[in-house]
């Protein structure tokens, strides 16, 4: 059977660099699986707005544009912080929007035949990398320590920030080998998403004295392979949907 092959080895430049959700290699792989779930009409509709590049080749877009003055609103975008105890639907939502409510705003732009191609380009472009983010657990983290970024813990010998570490850290020691013709995932929802992000909060905190030993990173790095195929099963099940129909721009 083919496969399709991630193999990297742990790189204590990324390890150490300021991450966003699951860093450069963790959305290249959710585009990748994504890529490989499409039918042949949406892999058609996905080449009229991005000819001769794959999903995975935009999918650090958003992230690269953030911190620019001209895309410097969408950095809350990424995310949506739930404190304990409470659900997406009982909290106070940030007006300035999060990760659900920007995935909800690009999906409508990117269906909707009389929006620009660019438009319909830059919202494929955010759906790629914001379906990403919300199967990053810790992007659905506490309020109080920006989804671990503040909570410091040491991990063979060296000091890093706990979101950094599940963004990039555990992806990077992963050898990824995934099914080329891995299926689409079955109809989600996106409240169902951040409550399987919820319920491995107690996980990705179960550590002592703020030590990441062997037998945590191992259970992470399953949890990351796991979220990370089926948040690329699942944006192959949304972009087929949003292409069952050919799109004429």
């Amino acid at each position: 059977m083919k496969r399709v092959f991630f193999l990297v080895q742990l790189s204590l430049i990324l390890l150490y660099s300021k991450a966003y959700a699951w860093g450069a290699l963790g959305h290249q792989i959710v585009a990748n699986v994504a890529e490989a779930t499409l039918t042949s009409q949406a892999k058609a509709e996905v080449a009229k707005l991005i000819p001769n590049q794959k999903l995975a080749d935009i999918s650090n877009w958003p992230d690269q544009v953030r911190s620019t003055p001209a895309y410097k609103y969408t950095a809350p975008w990424h995310f949506a912080d739930i404190p304990d105890g409470e659900s997406y639907e009982t909290i106070s939502h940030d007006p300035k929007g999060d990760v659900v409510q920007a995935l909800e705003k690009q999906i409508e732009v990117l269906k909707n035949t009389q929006t620009t191609v660019q438009e319909r380009i830059e919202a494929l472009k955010f759906v790629v990398h914001f379906m990403g983010d919300i199967h990053q657990p810790l992007h659905v983290g506490r309020p109080d320590d920006k989804g671990g970024n503040l909570v410091k813990v040491t991990y063979k010998g060296k000091t890093i920030n706990l979101h950094a570490l599940w963004d990039s850290g555990f992806v990077e020691e992963l050898v990824m080998d995934l099914d080329s013709n891995v299926a689409p995932a079955k109809e989600f929802t996106l409240l169902e998403v951040l409550n399987e992000d919820m319920a491995l909060r107690n996980e990705i905190y179960n550590f002592s004295n703020n030590v990441i030993d062997e037998t945590y990173a191992q259970k992470a790095r399953e949890i990351v392979r796991s979220r990370l195929q089926l948040g690329g099963e699942r944006l192959g099940t949304l972009l087929n949907s949003l292409f069952q129909v050919p799109v004429n721009p």
